[in-house]
């Protein structure tokens, strides 16, 4: 995984490691199994999204490498994440599907809109007032 990243990162002509604040896509394809409760992979077999997203930053920051292998300096640069389970369509394969992206202030706006909008439903329901 690393060395395609950095392939792709080299193509864009993108400094490695990244040193500023980034965000991530991620998007984890599994396997249905033959009997399913439910229609996205939400099973102890297939893990926690978190658990697969904290992977996922440490694939990308592996601390045994020399930094400069690194294709980004340190998962503490992690800012935002977008994250999604499912399961694989007739067309794909399973595994992740990561996306690392510099201009995540872009999902700001969308991040205040949300943050305002559940402090106003906090502040109704009196947990704050």
């Amino acid at each position: 995984m690393l060395q395609a990243a950095r392939q792709a990162a080299k193509d864009v002509g993108l400094s490695l490691p990244i040193r500023r604040p980034v965000g991530m896509k991620a998007l984890f394809l599994f396997q249905r199994p033959a009997v399913s409760e439910f229609d996205v992979p939400a099973t102890i077999k297939t893990g926690d999204l978190d658990k697969l997203s904290r992977n996922a930053f440490d694939a990308i920051t592996p601390r045994q490498l020399r930094e400069v292998a690194r294709i980004v300096v340190d998962d503490a640069r992690f800012v935002n994440l977008v994250a999604d389970c499912d399961y694989v369509r007739e067309d794909e394969s399973e595994g992740a599907f990561i996306q690392v992206f510099e201009n995540w202030e872009a999902d700001r706006s969308a991040l205040n809109a949300y943050r305002q909008k559940m402090s106003a439903q906090v502040s109704d329901a009196g947990v704050f007032g």
